[in-house]
């Protein structure tokens, strides 16, 4: 039997929950209550525009002045970034089997990347024969702080959210 007042299943023979002590019960199971977190919607939304449509748009506006500074075989890096978390966010917004699994690939990635380039841009700037100042390295080193700010809260959100959860099945 199942208690009518908090759904849990009883054996008691008197037909008193052993849970709450309440005397009214059912026989069958009760309904699973339909979650009004579930979908694509709130911060999850919120997460997924700017990954799938504003991110790669800014990316490929700032191309042509990165290009320009920097005629490296290194650009097809943040190309492939680009197409990366487009691909992703699709995944996350068509709520596919495997979107935890890319997005984990995406924060793993994304914040590796910024790491890294935090990590040499502070080597490039120590050992610079010319002086530079301070102000150079933190305007070279802000968009690195960003990606990584924006990983470790999206990183936390997606591990902790009930939405996430009732969603996909599972948190990062």
């Amino acid at each position: 039997m199942f208690c009518a007042k908090c759904g849990q299943e009883t054996q008691q023979p008197a037909g008193l929950c052993s849970h709450c002590g309440q005397a009214a019960t059912v026989q069958s199971a009760p309904q699973p209550v339909k979650s009004k977190l579930k979908g694509v919607g709130g911060w999850l939304m919120f997460f997924c525009v700017p990954l799938t449509i504003l991110s790669p748009v800014s990316a490929l506006l700032s191309l042509p002045r990165l290009a320009l500074h920097d005629v490296s075989p290194l650009i097809i890096v943040p190309l492939a970034l680009i197409c990366f978390s487009a691909f992703v966010g699709i995944n996350v917004l068509m709520v596919t089997k495997r979107a935890i699994t890319w997005l984990q690939a995406y924060f793993i990635i994304s914040g590796g990347t910024a790491l890294f380039g935090i990590g040499y841009t502070v080597a490039l700037f120590l050992s610079a024969d010319e002086e530079a100042s301070g102000v150079e390295l933190a305007r070279t080193i802000l968009p690195y702080i960003r990606i990584l700010a924006w990983v470790v809260i999206w990183a936390v959100y997606f591990h902790k959210s009930k939405r996430v959860k009732a969603t996909f099945g599972r948190n990062i």
